[in-house]
């Protein structure tokens, strides 16, 4: 997503000016990687205590989501109420300072997707928050069934995966039916962006899967592809690649056990997983700044890559680790450190 932030004075793929246009899917990826994770929690804790602590669920997503996302709020208020930094709308040339409360709004009440969804004046450079919204949202209402299921049906497993597999279907036909009429609907609604989300769930909720070398490679080989050659200025391919991205992250996760395995347990990416919800919430806001400051050039391109990885080590040290327990930071799995930053 940093990469996909990132925009060049020139065309490098040929397909945007990007330094990867198809960056989007990354959401995707994390949908799926979240609901595949967080699934897999709760059902271990429903299996080992016979019910769902939700309270302690919630507090848990609380002290890991809000304080960051409360320092980034902060300072964009601040740059933006002193006439630091113009707040322009998002498709539009004009601005207004009063829409930089939007994000503020749209990230507390988990309702900045639907702004997204039905056209509403949002602010460039914070758009990105909507994802938080739609990975809140489904945790409440998967939280909810889990209890629910888990309280009225001798196998919560099997009517969970029937529940998901529904869902789905439908987050897949609804997507297909509105991204001609309308693309932000398609994109941006609960219902037709939590198909990653319910995709991960499925292989969480599936008997152990182990698909070897091949399945993972297959699985990369596709989000690689769709990273690469697939802009989100082409509407036509949205529901394809999304299809794709998911499909592809799940063959990942099933091929797990092999060398993707040691791949993980790389010491780089255990350090960027763990700033990876950091760069996530500073680079796009930080991408608009650097452009309205200094205009879109290679220098700006590096200034931009380097602020947002050094706002993300101060932040994984000065406010994060702060509201984690020592077991959290110590000891959480390397495969589970990229996603749960947002989870």
């Amino acid at each position: 997503m940093l990469l996909y932030h990132t925009a060049t004075p020139a065309r490098i793929l040929g397909t945007d000016y990007r330094l990867l246009p198809g960056g989007w899917v990354g959401v995707d990826v994390f949908f799926v990687l979240s609901g595949f994770l967080i699934t897999r929690l709760l059902l271990v804790e429903l299996q080992a205590e016979g019910r769902i602590d939700a309270r302690a669920f919630f507090i848990r997503r609380v002290r890991r989501l809000m304080p960051a996302l409360a320092v980034l709020l902060v300072v964009w208020l601040f740059v933006t109420q002193t006439g630091l930094l113009a707040v322009r709308a998002l498709g539009s040339t004009y601005t207004d300072p009063g829409l930089a409360f939007v994000p503020v709004v749209g990230a507390f009440t988990l309702l900045y997707n639907w702004l997204l969804a039905f056209d509403q004046p949002t602010p460039i450079g914070m758009g990105h928050l909507w994802t938080l919204s739609v990975e809140e949202q489904f945790y409440v209402v998967w939280v909810a069934m889990f209890l629910l299921v888990g309280a009225k049906f001798a196998r919560p497993r099997v009517v969970l995966w029937s529940l998901v597999a529904a869902g789905s279907v439908g987050s897949l036909l609804l997507t297909a039916a509105e991204v001609g009429s309308s693309r932000d609907f398609a994109y941006f609604s609960s219902p037709t962006s939590a198909l990653g989300l319910l995709v991960g769930a499925a292989v969480a909720l599936s008997p152990r899967m182990r698909g070897g070398n091949l399945c993972a490679a297959a699985g990369l080989a596709t989000i690689v592809v769709c990273a690469l050659f697939v802009p989100d200025t082409a509407p036509v391919l949205l529901t394809s690649a999304v299809l794709a991205t998911c499909a592809g992250t799940a063959m990942l996760i099933c091929g797990g056990g092999s060398w993707l395995d040691r791949v993980l347990t790389f010491s780089w990416l255990r350090y960027a997983g763990r700033r990876s919800y950091a760069m996530y919430l500073w680079s796009s806001p930080l991408a608009y700044a650097t452009a309205v400051w200094g205009g879109r050039t290679w220098a700006m391109d590096v200034v931009l890559l380097g602020s947002t990885l050094v706002i993300a080590e101060l932040s994984w040290r000065l406010v994060e680790r702060r509201f984690l327990g020592r077991s959290t930071v110590r000891r959480q799995p390397i495969a589970a450190e990229p996603v749960l930053a947002q989870t």
